[in-house]
């Protein structure tokens, strides 16, 4: 999924924002890693192994989302894909 959401932003900003909102991008993605790394450990403790039945479901929700919310963007001009999202 991570590799999908950054190109899908790559492709989703005008070429003179792209490197500014891909930075932004980035950071959350980093930020949103670290949220989980840390909570994981107390998250654990409270939930035992369960805690993976829990991640999947995030994943398989996730998923569902990418699937339903973003539209196919292969072999299309960037102009074609911004019209799309606006």
């Amino acid at each position: 999924i991570y590799i999908y959401i950054k190109c899908l932003a790559a492709e989703v900003f005008p070429q003179n924002a792209r490197s500014c909102a891909m930075s932004i991008c980035v950071l959350m993605n980093w930020l949103c890693s670290l949220i989980l790394t840390v909570s994981f450990p107390f998250v654990q403790n409270l939930l035992d192994y369960n805690v993976f039945f829990v991640l999947s479901f995030i994943m398989l929700i996730s998923l569902i989302v990418i699937y339903k919310k973003c539209p196919e963007t292969k072999d299309k001009c960037t102009e074609e894909i911004l019209t799309m999202f606006r």
